[in-house]
């Protein structure tokens, strides 16, 4: 661990931590959308497997740093950045799918699933990432 700890906390652990928070507030909002389409896909399960042990994961670096959790939570962040970019490609694809399709872009842009909500998974698990192979 590099850098001087803040509060008893390296700089490492801190962005571990606030990426876990806002991870887990990112999967409360996933849950609220795809809970409101009544989980109509088996793949709407995803962003709740992958992300939650990366904040498990996370949480086990601010409390007991080790290598092996540090391998865990690299493995786990890479699958939640593919997570995202699965996500949002099938949102993408469900915004062409609405009625009209691209062509009716404002109001499926309003009213379809939320283009680029899957992105935030991967621009999280890419701070995670960057936090883990540059600190």
């Amino acid at each position: 661990m590099t850098g001087t700890p803040f509060i008893g906390l390296y700089p490492f652990q801190w962005i571990a931590l606030i990426t876990a928070v806002l991870t887990v507030l990112l999967v409360a909002d996933a849950l609220a959308g795809h809970y409101r389409s009544g989980f109509a896909f088996r793949s709407q399960y995803a962003p709740f497997a992958a992300p939650l042990l990366a904040v498990f994961a996370s949480l086990w670096i601010v409390l007991a740093p080790s290598r092996a959790a540090l391998v865990a939570l690299s493995i786990l962040l890479w699958l939640t950045f593919l997570t995202g970019f699965v996500g949002l490609g099938m949102h993408l694809r469900g915004f062409s799918r609405q009625m009209g399709g691209l062509y009716v872009t404002v109001f499926n842009w309003l009213e379809g699933p939320p283009a680029f909500a899957p992105a935030l998974f991967a621009g999280f698990a890419a701070v995670g990432l960057v936090t883990i192979y540059l600190l």
